[in-house]
């Protein structure tokens, strides 16, 4: 019920009595390169208050992380390289290491199940988030075939006043996903209401649009598209319109389908 209505004291509290340093490990063992000394100090890293954030693809692989029951699968760009007579050179070898139990992770998806509401044929799980001063918007959510972050800010780090989690990243992470999940659906959409979301988190803010991350029923490796750069500068608050994200996508391993 908390995270379903972004209650941060509560994560807070229970931050607190793990500590930093004991949670922080999940992140590095899922390759969240931007980690600090100066965030295993202070408790609003467990909302994403890092000094330097984060990027959208370490955000996809993060949650894909859940819904692949725990084990997290290293990003990459190549699913396979195939000569010009189509024979097979090499195919994806994503390292692969196990950083929740199972149990863990799908008692996590049942509670991001409970963010989402709505939907027709997929199962969905995610959260929004939005940053102090509404410079960055986020969405991350998945569902047995895939798993998609989508970040909304500025390059320049300018506050944008009508943006939040809900707004532009949720309506992008609902068309995306509803365009490329035509084919597993009982209709051709996942629904008007599949992104009715029940409030908002803030974290700190992001480094690189959108990261999707992709799970097909067909057997094939991860796949990720489009890598993401380093940890944004801070510039002078000002209001300005808003800039669109682009987008990432990673497969689900089929042992988890």
């Amino acid at each position: 019920r908390a995270v379903q209505k972004s209650s941060n004291v509560a994560t807070m509290r229970i931050y607190e009595q793990l500590t930093p340093k004991t949670c922080l490990k999940y992140l590095e063992e899922m390759n969240f390169k931007y980690l600090t000394d100066s965030d295993y100090k202070y408790y609003t890293t467990c909302i994403g208050g890092f000094t330097k954030g984060t990027t959208s693809e370490e955000m996809a692989a993060g949650y894909a992380t859940l819904k692949n029951d725990g084990v997290y699968r290293e990003p990459t760009c190549i699913s396979k390289i195939t000569t010009s007579d189509g024979d097979e050179v090499m195919s994806s070898s994503t390292k692969k290491r196990r950083v929740y139990s199972t149990n863990a992770a799908n008692a996590m998806t049942d509670v991001l199940k409970s963010v989402v509401t709505g939907g027709t044929g997929v199962d969905t799980a995610g959260k929004t988030g939005t940053t102090s001063l509404n410079k960055d918007g986020w969405f991350c959510g998945y569902t047995p075939y895939y798993t998609t972050a989508v970040w909304v800010g500025r390059d320049d780090n300018r506050i944008m006043e009508s943006l939040s989690g809900a707004s532009y990243p949720k309506s992008i992470w609902s068309n995306f996903m509803n365009a490329i999940h035509s084919e597993y659906s009982s209709t051709d959409s996942m629904g008007g209401s599949y992104t009715d979301y029940q409030g908002e988190t803030t974290q700190q803010t992001g480094t690189q649009a959108t990261t999707a991350t992709e799970s097909s029923t067909k057997g094939t490796e991860a796949t990720t598209a489009a890598p993401t750069t380093a940890a944004p500068t801070t510039a002078a608050p000002t209001t300005a319109a808003p800039t669109t994200a682009a987008q990432q996508t990673e497969e689900q391993p089929a042992e988890n389908q």
